[in-house]
């Protein structure tokens, strides 16, 4: 479905481009933000939910005679308006959709500090992850402290 295609291949559909691997990444996170929009506990009310999904996902607008998609897709990526904005109450979620904003948006951004900078809290996150699988009942005794801290609605930037 083209309401989940990467900005690229939406706004050049006559050059017949070739997904790659970024282009799938990037579908993925419209996905998972139509899901989190949809059934994921969060602030926005009904009315706002249908303006967020018409206008983000099914975007038309025409530049020179042609139609063009992804344009406010792209905006979403860059600013990260909605999902700033949004409260999503799933503190894992919610990170994993602002960070990879981020990243995504540096392909049209051009920011490769971006990449680099948001990479960091990932690797730091993969090998926590690493840790637990080694080891989960150690793993759960030394974070159950941190169980209440993890679960509060702190904004996370």
């Amino acid at each position: 479905m083209w309401q989940f295609m990467s900005v690229r291949l939406l706004q050049h559909p006559t050059r017949r481009l070739l997904p790659k691997y970024a282009d799938a990444l990037e579908s993925f996170w419209h996905t998972l933000l139509y899901i989190a929009l949809r059934h994921c506990d969060h602030n926005y009310s009904s009315q706002e939910i249908v303006f967020v999904l018409e206008d983000m996902m099914s975007d038309c607008t025409f530049k020179n005679g042609k139609m063009v998609r992804g344009v406010q897709k792209e905006d979403e990526l860059k600013t990260r308006r909605h999902i700033m904005k949004m409260d999503i109450r799933s503190p894992p979620l919610r990170y994993i959709l602002r960070k990879s904003a981020k990243i995504l948006a540096a392909r049209y951004n051009h920011d490769t500090h971006a990449i680099r900078d948001t990479m960091e809290p990932w690797k730091q996150m993969e090998s926590a992850f690493d840790d637990i699988l080694k080891d989960p009942t150690s793993a759960w005794d030394r974070g159950k402290e941190n169980v209440q801290r993890d679960l509060s609605h702190k904004p996370i930037q």
